[in-house]
């Protein structure tokens, strides 16, 4: 690395961490420099079960957070001490270190200066269990975390590593950003693609330069970097005989675990609606919490077409079928529409596990619980969601989803970057919900209906469609996200155990009418708080008869007009 013009100085080589900290501390700066989860002195989280299990993940308990939390406290400590001007609070680190440098500087206030080195990139996003977390790229990436600090003056570096195309592909656009702020230089690339991966001595020197003009430290330019003797790892670390390492291993990572979980609920459980206050604040936390897991709302009417292929006469009504597309998405979902002739304005879309097909009897009449609403003046609607009806191949029901191709299994890796089929098949019901509230005929009512499988995605439709579903008929089978053991269940959802589960998104329907089903005697007392607290107790129903006959008690529910 010297031959090669990266280093000056041996020691500085060999510990470029410590060089830079020992560099900024002869600059005038304090330097405050903590190990990362995993790392050094902070071995008693390893990267391993506990935090990468389906329970941690149904709960958003991750590495990263972890780490970003301990990035938080470290902040904390050092704007606290006396001696530290709390206003001039620069935040640096490289590759691993670069990513939870911009992480922390898009959601604290307090750093004035950020420079991640080695990581801001359109490419390859971050490689380690605490640079990755589910929901957290999906339709998003670095180049655009970094300009949520703008128009504080920013630093960054590339190499011959991921962030080579930096200069023409993710820095412009930033360089845009920031000139969009009036702050057009205050945002600057050190590129240096002759080099491999690194925070080499040519990367510090020049983060020396940034932190010398904008915390006005008044430094000889170019700030140069001296020879140092380092601390040996006896003189570094903070355990001894009076202060042992504590112990670690998956036994504590689960009671850790299970300690997050336990003050999150006590938390949660604050949040139960008692009145209108409540309820509007359990909806802005909850209710934004779903909003984020599932990653979409309804889509606009313009985004939203229909393309009919077919249209066939059947006596009292019409079977009109097509493709609805998402065109913002770029989705298509096969649909189909038993319009009667004699319509008065009801709109039910039924879910069914089998799609559109599961509105159709074995001769290819429609079930008799479909005939009825038929008969009384209802259009019925029935889609192939995703992994549905026309989506597969071999007519096989989907049993597990896709996995990135990585010798380490965990979520973050697949779900920090992609939508769960959970929420995908979500989106698809919202796409459908505005196709039908927003017909040109413009139906009086729009209903959902799921009493099988589809019951939780119904679930979590309702809770994002706010007032354009008019009532629901959900039957949840007792289910819940908790119980899920797997993250490739079909089921899983990132922090769908953590908000209430699934009574939590069922409270979001309040005070809309709902016909419950699936939960037995005991309706989560959260439901019937939010109900309560919505003066909407008479519009919650819910069913305890027979299994067999619910469909046709669900029917007859939504053809009672009087119902809000």
């Amino acid at each position: 690395q010297m031959a090669a013009g990266a280093e000056k100085f041996i020691e500085g080589g060999r510990y470029p961490l410590q060089a830079r900290c020992v560099q900024l501390a002869r600059m005038g700066c304090v330097v405050f420099h903590y190990d990362m989860v995993g790392n050094a002195d902070s071995k008693a989280i390893a990267h391993r079960a506990g935090f990468t299990d389906a329970e941690a993940e149904l709960r958003l308990q991750s590495f990263m957070g972890l780490q970003t939390w301990n990035s938080i406290r470290s902040l904390d400590f050092l704007t606290a001490l006396p001696d530290v001007d709390a206003s001039r609070v620069a935040v640096t680190g490289a590759s691993g270190g670069g990513t939870q440098t911009f992480i922390l500087c898009a959601i604290d206030s307090r750093p004035a200066l950020a420079i991640p080195a080695v990581m801001v990139s359109t490419a390859m996003q971050g490689g380690c269990t605490c640079e990755n977390c589910s929901l957290l790229r999906v339709e998003t990436g670095n180049v655009e975390f970094a300009a949520l600090f703008a128009p504080k003056p920013q630093g960054l570096t590339a190499a011959n590593d991921w962030t080579k195309e930096m200069e023409t592909k993710g820095f412009p656009q930033l360089q845009q950003h920031y000139k969009m702020l009036g702050a057009e230089k205050d945002v600057l690339l050190k590129a240096a693609v002759h080099f491999g991966h690194n925070y080499n001595y040519v990367s510090r020197s020049a983060m020396y330069g940034w932190v010398n003009k904008y915390f006005k430290l008044g430094l000889e330019e170019p700030v140069v970097e001296e020879d140092y003797q380092r601390l040996t790892k006896e003189e570094m670390t903070v355990w001894d005989d009076q202060h042992p390492r504590p112990k670690g291993g998956p036994d504590f990572e689960r009671k850790l675990l299970r300690a997050w979980t336990d003050d999150a609920e006590k938390q949660l459980a604050a949040l139960t609606p008692k009145d209108e206050k409540s309820l509007h604040q359990f909806r802005e936390v909850v209710g934004g919490a779903v909003d984020a897991m599932i990653g979409r709302g309804l889509p606009a009417t313009t985004e939203v077409e229909y393309d009919q292929t077919e249209k066939t006469d059947r006596g009292d009504y019409l079977l009109m079928a097509g493709l609805l597309r998402n065109k913002t998405h770029g989705e298509e979902l096969p649909i189909a529409f038993l319009y009667p002739k004699q319509w008065d304005g009801q709109a039910v879309i039924w879910l069914h596990e089998e799609g559109k097909a599961g509105l159709f009897d074995k001769d290819g009449q429609p079930t008799a619980e479909v005939q009825k609403l038929l008969a009384n003046g209802a259009t019925v609607v029935g889609v192939d969601l995703l992994y549905q009806g026309e989506f597969l191949a071999d007519g096989k029901p989907l049993e597990k989803t896709r996995r990135v191709e990585n010798t380490r299994e965990f979520a973050g890796y697949t779900f920090g970057f992609n939508h769960p089929v959970f929420a995908q098949r979500v989106h698809d019901i919202l796409t459908v919900v505005t196709f039908v509230r927003n017909h040109e005929l413009t139906p009086k009512t729009v209903e959902l209906v799921a009493l099988d499988a589809t019951g939780p995605l119904a679930t979590a439709a309702r809770a994002q469609t706010r007032d354009a579903v008019d009532r629901a008929v959900i039957n949840t089978g007792g289910f819940r996200f908790g119980k899920l053991t797997e993250i490739h269940d079909v089921n899983f959802l990132p922090g769908g155990a953590k908000y209430g589960d699934l009574p939590g998104m069922l409270a979001l329907s309040a005070p809309s009418g709902l016909w419950l089903a699936g939960e037995g005697n005991d309706v989560s007392p959260l439901v019937k708080a939010a109900y309560a607290a919505a003066g909407g107790e008479k519009n919650l129903q819910t069913y305890t008869g027979k299994p067999d006959e619910q469909a046709a008690a669900a029917v007859s529910w939504l053809l009672t007009r009087t119902q809000n």
